[in-house]
């Protein structure tokens, strides 16, 4: 919760300061702040009008969110630091036992009251999945990146030996436009 907590007091000290519209304020984070993106779509849903999680599942204890929120996600199937399984990343450098990209999706689906079932296509290695019929105009999307380790789609790439981004996709881009497509209503 404390993470909620100071979430709010940041955008309230900045919405003093600055013109920032209400309907566009969005959590957007890779690896630990993918998670931190996910705990403030659940503990902050009246804040966020979307989240954007990438390689970051839902770890911490669930209840029902404040209200149904906007989502969209991104996740390599070779991912060994937060497995897209879930589990004990062989690479991870906690000894955590991450939920799955599965799991974390079903939560969003659940508490948007989605079709149970997604519409799928696969695009240039991506497997992307939306699930319809949301409940106030929400949405949920996962971007599954086939044979992807921990990297930003369409990122640069990090150390030499670290994973290198796909470039099929520019992760950045993708969300941007979903993004601007659904302000908080």
């Amino acid at each position: 919760m404390v993470d909620a907590v100071f979430m709010r007091a940041i955008m309230a000290d900045l919405q003093a300061q600055l013109p920032i519209d209400p309907k566009c304020i969005y959590a957007v984070g890779m690896l630990n702040g993918g998670i931190l993106a996910q705990r403030l779509g659940w503990q902050a849903a009246d804040l966020f009008a979307a989240i954007a999680p990438v390689a970051g599942t839902l770890n911490f204890s669930l209840c029902q969110s404040s209200r149904p929120i906007v989502l969209i996600e991104f996740h390599g199937t070779a991912d060994q630091h937060i497995s897209y399984d879930g589990g004990y990343g062989p690479k991870s450098l906690v000894n955590v036992d991450f939920a799955s990209g599965s799991a974390s999706i079903g939560f969003w689906v659940a508490a948007d009251k989605c079709n149970s079932q997604p519409q799928t296509n696969t695009i240039a290695g991506i497997r992307h999945a939306t699930w319809p019929g949301c409940t106030g105009s929400t949405s949920v999307e996962l971007n599954t990146v086939i044979d992807a380790g921990l990297a930003w789609p369409g990122g640069v790439g990090g150390l030499a030996d670290a994973d290198q981004p796909t470039m099929a996709i520019s992760a950045s881009q993708w969300i941007w436009e979903f993004f601007a497509a659904r302000p908080k209503p």
